[in-house]
C-alpha cells in the first residue's frame, strides 16, 4: 500500500482548504512520484502557509531521493526561514542537520 496526501481547496465551493491522506493499492509494486516541479507550484499558486510549508519541504525530500542535496538543502532552509513556527520548520530543521 502507498500512503499519498491529497490536497484540495476550491475557493467556489470549500470554506477552507483540507487534506486527507489515502491509500493506494499498487500491487506490491513501490511506487514514487518525484515531481518537484509540481511540488513549487504549490507554494506559487496556492497563499496558504500550510501547503507552502508541506510542499517545499517534500520537494527537498525529492530533491534528496534525486541526489540533488545542495538544491535540497535550499529548500529546508526556505521552509525554517519562511515557516519557522510550522512542524514543517521543525522537520526541515532535522533534515538540515542529518545532511551535516
Amino acid at each position: 500500500m502507498l500512503t499519498v496526501s491529497v490536497y484540495r481547496y476550491n475557493p467556489e465551493s470549500d470554506r477552507e482548504p483540507s487534506m486527507h491522506e489515502v491509500q493506494l493499492d499498487t500491487g506490491g509494486r513501490d511506487l514514487m512520484v518525484l515531481d518537484v516541479r509540481e511540488l513549487l507550484k504549490v507554494d506559487i499558486l496556492y497563499a496558504y502557509p500550510e501547503w507552502s510549508a508541506a510542499a517545499l519541504y517534500e520537494a527537498g525530500r525529492c530533491l534528496s531521493l534525486l541526489g540533488r542535496i545542495e538544491d535540497a538543502r535550499k529548500q529546508f532552509a526556505q521552509v525554517v526561514e519562511r515557516f519557522k513556527d510550522s512542524e514543517w520548520a521543525r522537520l526541515s530543521s532535522r533534515e538540515l542537520s542529518a545532511a551535516g
